[in-house]
């Protein structure tokens, strides 16, 4: 059986822009167009297509604005920025990229905009598209990544009516909080940053802590006043020896369980298994090793309403740092058999591959 799957994060635009992937291509297209590429290189062979997205029933994506600080290490060119002006300008053109793709492809993807958008993609949804004979248009919701693109924080109003409706402080810059890795590592949150998330609150965006080192994302979820705080894209640190503060703590998982939040787990295998590195085997890690970090979260819940699926899939790695038995996303698929064989029942199943971000996604709509 295969199971409808939300997806809460993916860096659609970026790669769009940064490396002209197109996803309405199917993974094999574009593998075979960026063979021996510098796009392979430096960002790994596509895990992505709208092909996938149809075969593994991924019927809603959270995109992302993501941009990168022109000091990261990670050798982006066009989506990097060194001001404020320019984070704006590339956060728009990400903006503007999905929505001439969705009102290009309407047959292929739709952007969730109102409540109303993502009640009728889920209501499309209810359907399995079954490849190549019958397909679906697939969601967008549009999430920030990093908010250095924000002149002044009053502006945030602007991207609510442009649609936009979640949003995480901090990637890689320190202007709010502490991120997870960098020279602010240690710091937590200033004042801009705590003004930052009343005014989240006030306009009824939800809260993504990804990012944040320890201390932030404490302080996050301790202060913010709004309904809706999640981590879309994260592992749990309790897997690791030493402390890593990309990773999330039990005692913020514990935080976030008492605040109805939900975790979304990468697969990728260097945040999955401690000691993984990028010239091992793929096939060190698997889908069992991922169901560790889904459990455990589930495990300190008492029951399966704060575990989900934020792939983070062409977000800077590819084929080669994912588990052995996934050649793209529409492979997750089976995880639902790992689930079923430790005890999960079909509701659990269903909860973690779209119920509880459903919940997220109907709730920040809904206060829209």
């Amino acid at each position: 059986m295969t199971h409808f799957l939300i997806d809460a994060h993916q860096d659609m635009a970026y790669n769009m822009l940064e490396f002209g992937r197109d996803y309405r291509r199917s993974v094999a297209e574009t593998r075979k167009l960026e063979n021996s590429s510098k796009t392979v290189d430096r960002n790994g062979e596509t895990l992505l297509g709208w092909e996938e997205y149809q075969r593994g029933q991924v019927g809603i994506i959270v995109g992302t604005l993501f941009i990168s600080p022109h000091t990261s290490a990670h050798g982006w060119e066009k989506q990097a920025y060194a001001d404020t002006a320019t984070a704006r300008k590339l956060h728009l053109a990400q903006f503007e990229a999905y929505e001439r793709l969705c009102e290009d492809n309407p047959e292929q993807f739709k952007l969730i905009r109102t409540a109303t958008d993502l009640q009728e993609v889920l209501e499309d949804w209810q359907t399995p598209a079954e490849f190549p004979n019958t397909t679906h248009p697939v969601g967008i919701v549009i999430s920030m990544e990093g908010a250095e693109g924000l002149p002044h924080i009053e502006d945030l109003a602007e991207w609510c009516e442009r649609g936009m409706h979640m949003l995480g402080p901090v990637w890689g810059g320190g202007r709010y909080c502490g991120a997870a890795w960098g020279k602010n590592l240690r710091i937590g949150f200033e004042k801009e940053g705590y003004d930052l998330l009343n005014l989240m609150a006030d306009l009824g965006i939800g809260l993504d802590v990804s990012h944040m080192n320890h201390k932030s994302m404490r302080q996050a979820i301790d202060h913010y006043p709004g309904d809706t705080i999640y981590a879309s894209h994260i592992t749990c640190e309790k897997f690791f020896d030493d402390t890593y503060e990309r990773l999330i703590n039990d005692e913020c998982i514990q935080a976030l369980i008492e605040r109805e939040g939900v975790i979304g787990i990468v697969p990728a295998n260097a945040f999955i298994k401690q000691g993984w590195k990028s010239n091992m085997s793929r096939d060190l890690v698997s889908l069992e090793d991922v169901a560790d970090h889904l459990d455990h979260i589930c495990q300190l819940a008492g029951n399966t309403h704060h575990a989900a699926i934020g792939t983070d899939f062409d977000g800077g790695f590819g084929l080669s740092r994912v588990p052995g038995e996934l050649n793209s996303i529409a492979d997750l698929q089976a995880l639902s058999g790992v689930l079923h064989n430790r005890g999960y029942n079909e509701d659990d199943v269903q909860n973690i591959f779209n119920g509880n971000w459903q919940r997220v996604l109907k709730k920040i709509f809904s206060d829209a």
